[in-house]
């Protein structure tokens, strides 16, 4: 009988063996696993820390793309503006030297009339008492009308060019 029990407890013996080697395997792949768990838990952190930190660059390269679309309608407004500036420069710049050239014109013609009357005055003179009352008072009433409009020619505005 002792054989007997010593088979079993052998067989008993090598059993608890197996069952404490199973157990270790058992404990060691439980603690794997946690370990498994607490680094998958780490890296869903970390992932959502980084998904965090592209959605706040992604946030900052809108607002960076904003800024600069806003500053290029800007720059473009501002190009707009100085064509249209340097136009409306340049047309102000041409009436004005239209108005110079009238303005000289229409003095030229003042001188030139007035250049005739003094030659008509003086043939006149000349032939004075040939002339009758009446054509007397009216060349003087005609003389006075055409002063009065060359008058209105006169440039009264000096240019600075």
């Amino acid at each position: 009988m002792n054989e007997h029990v010593k088979s079993k407890e052998n067989i008993r013996s090598h059993h608890q063996n197996e069952y404490n080697s199973v157990l270790a395997i058992l404990t060691n792949a439980q603690k794997d696993l946690q370990a498994s768990q607490q680094e998958a838990a780490a890296l869903e952190t970390s992932l959502k820390a980084k998904q965090q930190e592209i959605k706040t660059h992604q946030e900052k390269i809108s607002n960076y793309l904003s800024k600069m679309q806003t500053l290029q309608e800007e720059k473009k407004l501002t190009q707009i503006e100085d064509v249209n500036f340097f136009s409306v420069y340049q047309s102000i710049k041409n009436l004005q030297v239209t108005i110079k050239e009238t303005c000289t014109d229409k003095y030229s013609e003042y001188e030139s009339v007035q250049k005739a009357f003094k030659m008509v005055y003086e043939r006149l003179a000349e032939y004075g008492n040939s002339l009758t009352d009446e054509q007397l008072n009216l060349l003087g009433d005609q003389q006075k009308a055409l002063e009065l409009e060359l008058k209105n020619y006169t440039p009264a505005i000096t240019f600075d060019f």
